[in-house]
This record gives C-alpha cells, structure tokens and sequence, in this order.
C-alpha cells in the first residue's frame, strides 16, 4: 500500500499543474500615448514605387488632392483624442472614449498582434458588382471581419463585427494606423486618414497597370496606466 501512495502523489501534482489557467498578457487599463511614431510615404504602382516626396505630391495634387491626408517629414504627430483600453476578465476588452464604450471581446492573438471583436454586430449593404478600384481599395487592410450575407436588391445585406487591432512589441501594445490613397487610373479614387489598421502588403502583387497605392504607416504606443 505504501508503495502505491508513493506513486500517486506526482501523477496528482502533475494534474494539478495543468490544470492552472495561464495568466493574461495584459491586464487593467492604457492609454494612449502623447505622439504618433510616423513612417515614410511609399507610392507603390504595377512594378514600380518610390519615396520621392515631390513625386507623390505632384501624383496626389492630380488625382484626388488628398495630399494634405499625408505626413510628408513623417515626423512625430501629436495624438489629440484621449481614449482608454481597459482589459477585464474573460477576455473582455472595453474600448472607452468621451462619446461611447465600446463593449468588445478577444477574438485573436498571436506573438505580434491581437484582435478584438464588438460584441454587438452592425449591417452594411454592399453592391453587386463593385468596381475594381472600390475592391482594390478594400484589400489594403490586413485585418477584416468576416461577414455574413444575403441577397437584397442590387446587392447583399451584410453582418458583421467590427474588429480592432493592436499589435504587440516587446510586451508593450501598439495601434496600427494607416494612411491610405487607392486610385485606378484617372476614374476613380478612394483615400482615409489615420485608420486602425495594419496595410496589407500582399495587394501589391494584385495591382493593374493602371492602379496606384499610396500609404503611410503609423504607430500609437499605448501606456499601461
């Protein structure tokens, strides 16, 4: 009988250690903080792109004039909205700003990112047949939610959760934030500023003859409080 006793006690230590949950990568509440850490602008077109800045502005003060949408010295920019990032338990996050909280969950992680998810989904309709340059446009950002679709007239009546990214550096979380100008030839023409996203470098190998990317990178450290 002893000797049985003996050989229990570390098969039970072992059981018990596995047992013990793993203890969150971020917990309590950041915020942002006081400067953007900014990236050069890049103008990517089919087998070419180039940083030349005079080049770029000469590009974007033809097409669409979004050349004010880019920090051209990618000097640090200071961060005028306050917002906090609060980690509860569960995997809950809540994204709180002056107007709203945004009630969110945890949906992926890896060793260099994680994304979170709105608990509540939003609709959008989206056309049959959507142009080249409105699906170019769409394929910039790494990060997109899946939607769920059904036929409505001349188009789909999507779902979705919104998503939001940070990413992960030397145990310090980051948002991503991207500066965006998609043109295919002289017809058509979409640009944003400063969106919560990582840019897909992948859409490069997609690009036309005449289709044009310009994008500036950005990074917002958040500050563990």
């Amino acid at each position: 009988m002893n000797h049985k006793i003996i050989f229990l006690i570390p098969v039970i230590f072992v059981l018990y250690a596995c047992k013990k949950e793993k203890k969150p990568e971020f917990s309590g509440q950041y915020h942002p903080a006081t400067n953007i850490s900014v990236n050069t602008v890049v103008l990517y077109a089919a087998n070419f792109s180039t940083t030349d800045t005079q080049f770029i502005q000469a590009y974007l003060n033809r097409t669409l004039g979004s050349y004010s949408y880019f920090n051209f010295s990618a000097t640090p920019e200071p961060y005028p909205y306050s917002f906090t990032v609060n980690f509860l338990a569960g995997n809950q996050v809540n994204l709180v700003d002056s107007f709203q909280t945004v009630h969110t969950e945890i949906v992926s992680e890896s060793d260099t990112s994680l994304t979170v998810a709105e608990i509540d989904s939003v609709s959008t309709w989206i056309p049959d047949n959507p142009s080249w340059c409105y699906k170019l446009y769409n394929k910039t950002t790494l990060v997109n939610p899946t939607k769920v679709c059904i036929p409505a007239m001349g188009g789909s009546f999507c779902k979705f959760r919104k998503l939001f990214v940070f990413r992960k550096k030397n145990g310090v979380l980051h948002v991503p934030l991207m500066t965006c100008h998609v043109g295919t030839g002289w017809t058509c023409f979409y640009a944003t500023k400063d969106l919560r996203n990582i840019f897909n470098g992948g859409v490069l190998s997609e690009l036309k003859p005449a289709d044009t990317i310009v994008i500036q990178q950005k990074d917002l450290k958040l500050i563990h409080e």
